[in-house]
């Protein structure tokens, strides 16, 4: 095949198009990790059971492939954590039990939400937790049920 200037033109824009096609893939990935950084909240999930997940494909040849995720299954409550502090409480002289009805009377609980929810982790994260473990992990205000684990979330940058 002799290259012409139509056939490198073709080849240009063919190798553009996959170039593109590249960086946008990134940054998609990016945008994901950037808006659980800004509207995502983190807390500890407890981790209460751990598995692998065999996953099965077909490659263009019609061979079945096999992988395996690491899988842990979280339990996890979407209720922000209030503070007490003097403030809230203002400048009284409170006893025991005076002082205890206050602050639950400051504290809401109507938002209380516990999800139970399976995520596909590292190998490393794997090995290194075991059931009952603290996992840290971001989850959306919009949706409690979207999360995504912290190193995920703190490992985004803008560059």
């Amino acid at each position: 095949m002799e290259l012409t200037k139509k056939n490198i033109y073709t080849i240009l824009g063919v190798l553009a198009f996959f170039i593109l096609l590249f960086i946008g893939v990134l940054f998609a990935i990016k945008y994901e990790g950037l808006k659980f950084k800004r509207e995502g909240v983190k807390t500890n999930a407890c981790i209460i059971y751990k598995y692998v997940k065999e996953v099965r494909s077909t490659n263009s040849k019609g061979r079945t492939i096999i992988n395996y995720d690491k899988m842990f299954t979280l339990h996890y409550s979407t209720r922000i954590k209030h503070s007490i502090t003097e403030d809230t409480l203002g400048n009284y002289k409170l006893s025991g039990d005076e002082l205890l009805e206050k602050v639950f009377n400051q504290i809401s609980f109507k938002n209380i939400h516990f999800v139970k929810k399976d995520i596909s982790v590292s190998e490393s994260d794997y090995e290194k937790y075991k059931v009952g473990d603290d996992y840290p992990i971001y989850f959306l205000k919009s949706d409690s049920t979207d999360i995504r684990t912290a190193s995920f979330v703190e490992g985004t940058s803008i560059f």
